[in-house]
């Protein structure tokens, strides 16, 4: 799951080097939508795990004794890649 998302910023960034408004202004909503939901996507995925390793990283320096990171199981992985999935398809 976190191949298909990290394929999805590769794919948006490739979507971003083509995005010139002249190319898109003919494009009908039925083609924008998809399209903007997957920037819309990988941006919030992005910005989520920055921040949330960002979390685990500072609660990590700040702590005397050795403790358990932020997020440490794969179902907090997962509900943090579904929220990033409803923010994108949100934005």
């Amino acid at each position: 799951l976190l191949l298909a998302f990290g394929s999805l910023i590769i794919l948006s960034g490739l979507i971003c080097f083509t995005l010139e408004q002249q190319w898109y202004v003919h494009m009908s909503a039925i083609m924008k939508v998809p399209l903007y939901t997957i920037l819309g996507t990988s941006v919030a995925f992005a910005l989520t795990f920055s921040v949330v390793d960002l979390v685990n990283y500072i609660l990590g320096f700040l702590q005397v004794s050795v403790a358990k990171p932020f997020v440490e199981s794969a179902a907090q992985v997962y509900m943090v890649l579904a929220c990033a999935l409803i923010m994108g398809g949100l934005f």
